[in-house]
């Protein structure tokens, strides 16, 4: 039995915490759902307040894992709110943050995914669907499935005097 902390303003949240209530239950788990407003939330992440918890990222467009996964992020002011620790992780996010581009990084992300993979500090259950619009007049825009917004410093608009 487990207490499953979520917002309770996020209507797919509450959701989902209903859904594996009833399939846990099915096979002899009993998850008590707790609801709380949002502001509340990330009090209760960041003090460990929590058996389980269900949230949801945004990950901006550097894929700094940083805040999420190393040790130098449990505390107060990170987002590490598992306290995970591994220094190899530690090790390969240093160095993904100090190469020049996601080319060079990859090799090193690849690995970091690898071994949370196996690791599992967290279970991923979706991956929302995303829809992206773009002027037609803007050039450089390359959308990805991380973010629409991947080579916004490279987003200029078109010469109108073609």
């Amino acid at each position: 039995a487990f207490e499953l902390t979520t917002n309770s303003a996020n209507r797919l949240r509450v959701e989902a915490t209903v859904l594996i209530r009833d399939q846990l239950r099915r096979v002899g788990v009993a998850v008590q759902p707790r609801l709380i407003e949002m502001n509340a939330l990330g009090e209760v992440m960041r003090s460990g307040g929590f058996e389980a918890l269900l949230g949801g990222w945004a990950i901006d467009t550097t894929l700094d894992f940083r805040p999420y996964f190393h040790s130098a992020s449990i505390g107060d002011e990170g987002w590490n709110t598992i306290a995970y620790r591994n220094p190899e992780v530690d090790r390969l996010l240093d160095e993904v943050r100090a190469e020049p581009d996601l080319a060079s990084a990859r090799p090193r992300l690849v690995r970091v995914q690898r071994i949370l993979h196996a690791e599992q500090p967290y279970t991923f259950l979706w991956e929302p669907r995303r829809l992206a619009a773009v002027a037609r007049d803007l050039e450089g825009v390359e959308v990805s499935h991380l973010s629409a917004f991947g080579t916004l410093a490279r987003w200029s608009r078109r010469s109108t005097r073609e």
